[in-house]
């Protein structure tokens, strides 16, 4: 067997995918773990019809493993053989590691979201708004209520935000977008969509004259590194978390799943920073 055989190969799978900066992260730690020649990270496109057959074509390829991304993170659960008790209680899953032929879902959306929350506020009875109703909204409704947040839902239809307040009995409250304005009474915003990514990042979710100085606003969206919700709220004087964090924090787990170490946050951050600066992304 050949040395390029042996290379354990990792994918990203969604559409769109052309975005994705975690070949650029995952690639980077494992330079920085000195395991380049053992593991590879790349693209691979699945759009959402195709999803059951490129599964199969990734067992067949005998992949080591894959980061799930839109549209994938709710239906990829009935291809898994097992799944994490976290990727259960959150029915979503963004990380897949084959063992032994079985592929096993994990969900690390859940420490991208809470943790950089949790090191500047006390997230216990801290009142957050959610914006969206898919995959990262469900991982950062498990993780917010487990931690003792006020959690509602803003989504753009009723019906899937009532589907996700039944699945998690602790939500508080839900709301369409018609609502909007409701979003000035909580100390905390997180948008979970893709909106501001894109062909749409000259959108937000959330219009200006809503947010407050007062507020935390966290856009999960990395890419571009400040969308306009991250500018509207920097302009109004709100403390803003980057979604390049709750990317950083999720690959890092990721990567430990993968790879079975820890790779440096530090350097995986300036990777990351100087990439979209030199890349004015």
């Amino acid at each position: 067997m050949s040395a390029k055989d042996q290379v354990r190969k990792f994918y990203v799978i969604g559409d769109p995918i052309e975005h994705s900066l975690s070949p650029l992260l995952h690639n980077f730690a494992y330079k920085a773990l000195g395991l380049e020649s053992e593991f590879s990270f790349s693209l691979r496109k699945v759009a959402k019809s195709q999803l059951g057959e490129a599964i199969d074509q990734l067992r067949l390829e005998k992949c080591s493993g894959f980061a799930v991304t839109l549209p994938h993170k709710e239906s990829i659960l009935e291809y898994l053989d097992n799944l994490s008790p976290d990727a259960r209680e959150v029915g979503a899953v963004n990380t897949v590691v084959n063992q032994n032929g079985e592929l096993n879902g994990y969900n690390t959306d859940l420490s991208g979201i809470v943790n950089p929350l949790a090191e500047i506020t006390q997230l216990k009875g801290a009142r957050v708004a959610i914006i969206g109703a898919g995959g990262a909204a469900r991982a950062a409704t498990y993780g917010l209520l487990k931690a003792g947040a006020l959690v509602s839902i803003f989504n753009r239809t009723q019906r899937r935000a009532e589907r996700l307040a039944k699945d998690f009995k602790g939500i508080d409250k839900i709301y369409s977008f018609e609502r909007l304005e409701k979003l000035q009474e909580f100390e905390i915003i997180l948008n979970t969509t893709s909106i501001g990514m894109g062909y749409q990042q000259e959108l937000s979710p959330v219009p200006k004259n809503i947010l407050r100085k007062n507020q935390i606003v966290f856009d999960i969206v990395y890419n571009p590194a400040e969308t306009r919700l991250i500018q509207d709220a920097k302009e109004v004087g709100a403390r803003v978390i980057y979604g390049l964090e709750m990317f950083l924090n999720q690959a890092l787990e990721q990567i430990r799943l993968f790879t079975g170490a820890s790779a440096p946050k530090d350097q995986l951050r300036a990777a990351l920073e100087n990439h979209l600066r030199v890349n004015d992304i």
